[in-house]
């Protein structure tokens, strides 16, 4: 059975089941999630394989007039100031995106700039090498990565995707591109330009895009190689979706179920079986949500409340296809969080880390390793917090100025 026929279920509701949408909740009380904060650019977080693979992180900072700075900001041992900064990049304007990749070793950064040209640059032992243009992405809105874990238990596999203008006056056009060099470009008409979109690997060249209309969540899947097939629009239950931002993956099932937060400001996934479900015990409102993947491939999502909380919680096993979540665990509770924005290492076999990237600052929050442990426990763990104004960061290097 595939993806979407599994999804062409009748779900539970207030009415009694329903297989669609409800054409008469045309009017959805909107939460309004702080999801972009005004000043605080993109930034990427990744392990650096030169550094023992120690967490780190690429910013975008504004700095003096109207440069902007792509900074890789580092930790290192000894010295007044305990972490150091090496300029990547002058640019013109602020990119809307950043992402990075990693695959044995080989650590990628990825960027839009002006035009929507795409960006890439290669971690060295001397910091990221000067960026190259790549022409093969032109007019990219929207960049985002994920990985597939191959069944034998090859390392994970970065894929990157983005959104460029459709070819009509109306949707947007849907590319992807594996480790392979596998590249795949689909229409996707009915779908506005602006949605957050959530891609999948169902296989090496197989997916699901998931993402959020009209408070419904909706699915395509297709192949890289191949075509997309229609939308189907999942059964909803008493709540209405505002944006995806991740999926929880069951083992051994081609089923990636979407995470989203809902009109009620709580965070929940998409279960086959029964529904919306929340997929964290933390009851808050949420400014932010970001999922990332834990050792062995289980879902882990940070949620940052309006109350200045930042919580994580962790997906740790499955029954058929409903999956079974530990305990919120609160790592901090006075991040401020309006003026901050959310980066997490989200490859599957690197330690857990959050970065919490300000207009001035960045907060690094990581659990405690132990000598008992060599992955440390999201959620038992103690989560050590390491912060530093970007004011009192040594500058190591400067890279090119680019009309980016």
């Amino acid at each position: 059975m595939d993806s979407s026929q599994r999804l062409a279920v009748t779900m539970p509701s207030d009415s009694g089941g329903s297989t669609g949408p409800d054409r008469a909740a045309a009017e959805i009380d909107r939460y309004e999630s702080v999801t972009a904060p005004d000043g605080a650019g993109p930034a990427a977080a990744f392990c650096n394989p030169f550094r023992g693979g120690s967490p780190e992180v690429l910013l975008l900072s504004r700095r003096s007039g109207n440069i902007t700075q792509l900074m890789h900001l580092s930790p290192r041992d000894g010295g007044r100031r305990p972490w150091i900064c090496q300029v990547v990049m002058d640019l013109p304007a602020m990119p809307a995106e950043l992402v990075t990749t990693s695959y044995q070793g080989t650590v990628q950064a990825y960027w839009t700039g002006r035009h929507g040209r795409l960006w890439r640059s290669l971690l060295t032992p001397d910091g990221f090498s000067t960026p190259v243009a790549l022409r093969w992405a032109l007019d990219t809105q929207a960049l985002q990565t994920t990985y597939f874990l191959p069944q034998n238990g090859g390392p994970a596999e970065p894929v990157l995707y983005g959104i460029t203008p459709g070819r009509t006056h109306s949707g947007v056009r849907l590319w992807i591109r594996t480790l392979h060099g596998h590249t795949g470009h689909f229409d996707l008409p009915d779908l506005a330009p602006g949605n957050r979109l959530q891609l999948s690997m169902t296989g090496r060249t197989s997916w699901v895009i998931d993402t959020a209309q009209n408070g419904f969540l909706r699915r395509w899947d297709g192949h890289v190689d191949g075509s997309v097939n229609e939308a189907v629009t999942y059964a909803m239950a008493g709540v209405q979706a505002m944006f995806v931002f991740g999926t929880c993956d069951p083992v051994r099932l081609q089923f990636p179920q979407p995470m989203f937060v809902a009109n009620d400001g709580l965070a929940y996934l998409w279960n086959p079986r029964m529904g919306p479900l929340p997929c964290t015990t933390a009851r808050m409102r949420v400014a932010q949500a970001v999922a990332a993947r834990g050792v062995g491939g289980d879902s882990v999502v940070y949620l940052s409340g309006l109350d200045g909380r930042l919580s994580v919680a962790r997906q740790f096993s499955w029954e058929d296809l409903d999956p079974h979540w530990g305990g919120s665990r609160v790592i901090t509770r006075d991040l401020g969080q309006r003026s901050y924005r959310l980066a997490s290492i989200d490859h599957p076999v690197q330690p857990a880390a959050v970065f919490a990237v300000g207009l001035d600052d960045v907060t690094r929050f990581m659990p405690r390793a132990s000598t008992r442990q060599k992955s440390p426990s999201v959620f038992w763990a103690p989560w050590d917090r390491a912060e530093t104004p970007l004011s009192e960061v040594d500058f190591a290097g400067h890279g090119p100025s680019a009309a980016a």
